[in-house]
């Protein structure tokens, strides 16, 4: 049997104490909210709406959720968790927020706004339901502000 004594003693409880540390999570619990991943395109009057930024902002409140779409108008949503980035959006319901305006910043040069007005501002028309798990969800706009 062995038996540890001295200096071998205090690092064998160290190493020990660590562990049980790392095993326990060290008692931190995340805040983070259920998430559910969102992809999907975006489309306007049933054409794909390209370099458009869109948001989702959950209506009981909580980090919004970005992303940008490509040429054919896809997007995935990022949730903001700082210092990461974590795929999805806040599970429930949420507001759409969609705009193709880019700052000189962002672009180089202004890039013109085509997105009609309704579905930019605070109080956009555009609604979803956001589910865990995997989610789909295709955005159809149109020019007469239809939800």
């Amino acid at each position: 049997m062995f038996v540890f004594k001295g200096k071998y003693r205090c690092l064998l409880a160290c190493l020990f104490a660590g562990l049980v540390a790392a095993m326990s999570g060290c008692g931190v619990e995340s805040d983070r909210p259920d998430l559910g991943i969102v992809q999907g395109i975006v489309s306007l009057d049933g054409k794909p709406l390209a370099n458009a930024g869109i948001s989702f902002r959950p209506l009981e409140g909580g980090r919004v959720a970005r992303g940008r779409t490509d040429q054919e108008g896809r997007y995935r949503l990022i949730y903001l968790d700082n210092p990461y980035e974590v795929p999805g959006a806040k599970v429930g319901e949420n507001i759409v927020y969609v705009s193709t305006y880019l700052s000189e910043e962002d672009s180089g040069g202004p890039q013109k706004e085509v997105v009609p007005k309704c579905y930019r501002v605070k109080d956009s028309v555009k609604r979803v339901k956001v589910n865990r798990g995997k989610n789909q969800i295709d955005i159809e706009l149109n020019s007469q502000c239809n939800p």
